[in-house]
């Protein structure tokens, strides 16, 4: 367990105090995102990223790739998402309590028009390759390479800005070209302020 704490910290920035990390943090995203497309991209970030830095056959890399795995079908499948982030907000979908039973379905029923309107919004690049939500912006540089705020290990910054660089620049040659330099450049500046 060890071995796979400290792959989760190195290659994908999960600090040893968010560990077992909820799905949210293990795809680098802002709690209770819905929207498909976010959550497919930031899976395939920190899938890709793992896979660059496979060495022979890494019982540890399989495991957290199916972690990554996992957590995307939980996130992308409404039932599992709803008893998931109800779990995380304190809500129980099976309990006796009268106003426990009330707050569920106030809860279930606010997800459900998020989830719908998470499905037919077009969220921007920032959003869609980062996981960066329009509320979390500005973002700090922190939050830019997916990282804590008390993050300041040199090796675990290097890795998470490769981890963003590199995805974003796959975007560069695009359509969206002009966002994805954009972008590049302020990861590329978090980097050198963090280092």
């Amino acid at each position: 367990m060890a071995k796979l704490q400290d792959l989760r910290y190195h290659l994908l920035g999960i600090a040893r105090h968010n560990d077992p990390p909820d799905h949210y943090r293990l795809l680098g995203l802002a709690r209770l995102e819905l929207n498909p497309d976010v959550i497919d991209h930031a899976a395939e970030r920190q899938r890709d990223h793992l896979q660059r830095h496979r060495s022979g056959s890494s019982a540890e890399v399989d495991e957290l790739s199916e972690q990554i795995d996992r957590a995307r079908r939980c996130l992308l499948d409404h039932d599992a998402h709803l008893v998931y982030a109800g779990k995380l907000q304190g809500y129980q979908s099976d309990s006796d309590d009268l106003d426990l039973q009330a707050a569920w379905r106030t809860f279930s029923e606010e997800f459900d028009d998020s989830w719908q309107s998470a499905r037919t919004t077009e969220p921007d690049t920032q959003h869609l390759w980062l996981g960066i939500p329009k509320h979390q912006r500005p973002a700090s540089n922190e939050r830019l390479l997916g990282l804590d705020e008390s993050e300041r290990d040199a090796d675990v910054i290097r890795s998470a800005a490769e981890r963003q660089i590199g995805f974003v620049r796959r975007f560069a040659a695009g359509e969206k070209g002009e966002q994805a330099n954009l972008l590049l450049g302020q990861l590329s500046r978090a980097r050198s302020t963090l280092l």
